[in-house]
């Protein structure tokens, strides 16, 4: 059996945390291994984790979701970074125009 693609998903939005959940449970080759509900918990779950992908709202309590992006993709003593996937109503010139590898546009 293949190895399954560890996702983490962190919106402060209980309801869009479900709804992601409840989607990517359907494909058999995803794992959910954490939900966050703010960038504190979301940067803790990463660290413990170490998942493969990252699906993470920018406006959340404690840290946005860049914060954590900068934070994780700075961290030197990481080895296996996720990609992120970055949903947000907001313009993010930074990150969705390719600056940030990490980031999947």
């Amino acid at each position: 059996m293949e190895e399954k693609i560890k996702v983490i998903l962190a919106d402060d939005n209980e309801k869009m945390n479900e709804i992601q959940k409840n989607n990517l449970q359907e494909l058999d080759y995803i794992e959910i291994c954490g939900i966050a509900l703010n960038g504190k918990e979301e940067l803790e779950l990463i660290k413990e984790k170490q998942p493969n992908i990252v699906i993470t709202d920018n406006k959340m309590p404690e840290m946005s979701g860049t914060e954590v992006i900068d934070l994780i993709t700075s961290d030197e003593q990481m080895e296996k970074k996720p990609k992120f996937i970055l949903l947000s109503g907001d313009v993010l010139y930074q990150y969705m125009s390719g600056k940030n590898e990490n980031v999947i546009e």
